[in-house]
């Protein structure tokens, strides 16, 4: 078994840390993360800076014993990493095993969403919405 050793403490220092900034989502990690919001989730720049430090690559595997939604998880499948994750919450597994599914066909996802769109369409003309140009400009997938 191949354990990962972390390097040395880094120095003591006298600067006060930042702000909350540092706990926050960011810009580039919305598309995978900002879906759905975990109450006890971290941001996904502060596994990356692990993953650096711990000097992790392809030839590791993480065990993530609590992984919650997956920030850990699909950000080592972004790496390249092999990871596991462990949760009781079946809710929370449902978000993250949604986040690292990747293998969607874009063909159906189309087709989905012109089958909804023409749903909403049809909705709207039950109920006497008459704003059919504004629905098929959102809606125009093709």
């Amino acid at each position: 078994m191949n354990l990962v050793e972390p390097g040395p403490p880094p120095a003591p220092s006298g600067v006060v840390p930042k702000t909350r900034e540092d706990n926050k989502l960011r810009v580039e990690d919305r598309a995978a993360h900002d879906w759905y919001r975990f109450v006890l989730s971290y941001p996904a720049h502060i596994v990356r800076t692990y993953v650096g430090r711990f000097g992790l690559d392809a030839r590791h595997n993480v065990l993530d014993p609590f992984c919650g939604t997956g920030t850990t998880i699909v950000e080592c499948k972004k790496l390249g990493i092999s990871s596991c994750g462990i949760e009781p919450n079946p809710m929370a597994v449902f978000a993250s095993r949604t986040k690292v599914d990747w293998d969607v066909d874009p063909d159906q996802l189309i087709t989905h969403a012109s089958r909804m769109a023409k749903l909403t369409l049809e909705r709207f003309e039950e109920q006497g919405i008459q704003d059919e140009e504004t629905v098929l400009r959102c809606f125009r997938w093709n």
